[in-house]
């Protein structure tokens, strides 16, 4: 039986070190497209989304809907799939 679970809410997204907690999908840099690049200036760089997921059993599939550039999924320290 398929039983699809949400996980859109509550990620800790990083930074340049500054942590915030954020729900999905979350346009960090939103205002970089916009010719607007507000204080800040241009930014290039890693950022992190991380989440501990609920414990299964079985099979288990992550449905991702939208990667902005490149996206690297981490399941327990060790690469899942690339972007």
């Amino acid at each position: 039986m398929k039983k699809i679970i949400p996980l859109n809410q509550d990620w800790v997204f990083c930074k340049q070190g500054v942590k915030e907690t954020v729900n999905l999908p979350h346009p960090w840099n939103g205002i970089d497209g916009q010719g607007g690049a507000g204080e800040e200036g241009y930014f290039r760089g890693a950022c992190t989304y991380t989440r501990i997921l609920p414990k299964y059993t079985g099979k288990v599939f992550l449905e991702f809907k939208g990667a902005n550039s490149i996206c690297t999924v981490k399941v327990n320290g060790k690469t899942a799939g690339e972007h």
